[in-house]
């Protein structure tokens, strides 16, 4: 028997489940990464789950998947923005820029002249999706042309490698440092020029498998949430023909025909329950929970996946035609979206932040006169010195408890931005922290900082709302972080 929301299941509905889900792995990889609150984990988690359910309930026909990815979008942009930003990850600044415009369409297809249908929504919102992940592989990969990059002992490039190695129990294979060069490559190579080829319809195909397959070792190594995000972002790039494969083919429950997009749904949200409420009563389990929610993501994305897989692999199943990436139907004033998100990655170069613009694992600096990039060496771009305004710290003694003061450490230069964060922090908790920095030229002596008359004026402004800084090495090669 086929349930009655398989029939009514949409690239729309499906692709906003999808959507959530990411969000959901987000909150789980914060509780196993950084102790956030277990409960508040637990309280975002059923909420999505009832709002993804919901829209699908026979008695809820007003609420349509259209209402309930709306309410989502408020939701998920409402907790970053009010609780995380501006010092979030990449992937969530990518996700912020995609609720807005997602929101954004909504709104317009809302208040259009004429009813229409799911299938115009995804046709609109498509093409942001889509540009956002040309846009974020390439300056994935065009912020690591630079030389720290391919140093054998700090470059990401070896330490992924390590990385990926140990995880996997290879702690005897070496990384040997003439590969690491060619290994730098590869990388540089399938994120820049991956990026590029997606724009190309013949080479989407074997470009979407490799980024899947890709995302897929990362999820168990290190940030399944990015993966998760990229999930659906990149079935954007499915053709309407293959869309309806993976609707024609729903699995079996208990004599019940389901769509494949809720078993994932649901695997991605029991995942997020079970590591909340582990962490609520145990605290860290014995065993590294980061590798089994990736390898929960990739069963579940195997589960969804697999009409595809099958049809592909059969070679009887229809062309893959590929897809445009832009829909020229909208409207020119869109384009604005996709200048703000090239701008957003090129604020390193232009003396803006250096954290969450795609820069994550590349070593890139742009501090001072001189860049680590090989292409941009001269720092012809900027135009901003925010990243040149440091204090040295020479001793510092605080509270690390919060995640933010973990990047605290003497023999650092902190821009005054990112540190002025840190005074509105420990105003608010009363900290009192003795310590010796240098800043304009002088070093200064304080019993304690937040009172300093330097410092003790400092007030939220809107740098400290939208900017975000990494902390900068005096010298050698810049070390892998994200």
């Amino acid at each position: 028997m086929v349930s009655p929301i398989v029939k009514a299941m949409t690239p729309f509905s499906i692709f906003s489940l999808l959507y959530m889900a990411a969000f959901a792995l987000h909150m789980t990889e914060g509780v196993v990464e950084d102790f956030k609150s277990p409960a508040l984990t637990l309280a975002f988690l059923f909420i999505i789950g009832i709002l993804g359910f919901a829209s699908f309930a026979k008695k809820l026909r007003w609420f349509k998947a259209q209402h309930m990815f709306f309410c989502f979008l408020m939701l998920s942009s409402g907790y970053f923005f009010l609780f995380r930003f501006p010092d979030v990850e990449n992937h969530v600044n990518l996700m912020l820029y995609l609720n807005i415009a997602m929101a954004a369409c909504l709104v317009v297809w809302a208040f259009g002249p004429r009813k229409k249908s799911q299938e115009e929504i995804f046709d609109r919102i498509a093409p942001f999706l889509r540009s956002a992940a040309v846009i974020t592989y390439f300056f994935a990969g065009f912020h690591k042309i630079n030389s720290d990059f391919f140093d054998p002992h700090v470059g990401c490039a070896a330490t992924f490698a390590r990385l990926i190695l140990d995880q996997f129990n290879l702690h005897n294979v070496a990384v040997s440092a003439s590969y690491v060069p060619a290994l730098a490559i590869l990388v540089i190579s399938t994120e820049l020029l991956g990026g590029l080829l997606l724009l190309i319809r013949r080479f989407q195909l074997p470009v979407l498998a490799f980024l899947w397959g890709l995302h897929g070792l990362l999820a168990m190594v290190t940030f399944p949430a990015f993966s998760a995000l990229m999930v659906p972002v990149l079935s954007s790039f499915i053709p309407k023909n293959y869309w309806q494969v993976i609707i024609d083919n729903p699995v079996s429950f208990f004599h019940h025909k389901i769509h494949r997009v809720y078993v994932y749904f649901g695997l991605i949200l029991a995942t997020g329950f079970f590591s909340a409420l582990y962490f609520e009563f145990f605290g860290l389990p014995p065993w590294n929970l980061n590798f089994l929610i990736g390898l929960i993501l990739n069963v579940a994305s195997l589960i969804f996946f697999w009409p595809i897989i099958r049809t592909l692999l059969s070679r009887k199943g229809p062309k893959w035609p590929g897809v445009p990436i832009w829909n020229p139907a909208l409207p020119k004033y869109s384009l604005l979206f996709l200048l703000f998100l090239i701008f957003f990655g090129m604020n390193p170069y232009l003396g803006l932040r250096t954290a969450g613009t795609f820069t994550m694992y590349s070593n890139l600096v742009t501090e001072g006169n001189q860049s680590n990039h090989l292409l941009l060496h001269s720092n012809a771009l900027k135009v901003f010195d925010y990243q040149e305004d440091v204090v040295e710290l020479i001793e510092i003694s605080q509270n690390k408890q919060r995640s933010r003061d973990s990047y605290l450490r003497t023999g650092i230069l902190v821009p005054v931005v990112e540190f002025k964060k840190h005074i509105l922090d420990w105003q608010q908790t009363g900290a009192k922290v003795p310590a010796v920095y240098s800043y304009g030229g002088k070093v200064h002596t304080t019993q304690d900082i937040v009172n300093d008359p330097l410092w003790k004026s400092v007030k939220p402004n809107w740098e400290i709302a939208l900017l975000d800084f990494r902390v900068i090495q005096k010298q050698g090669p810049n070390a892998c972080r994200w």
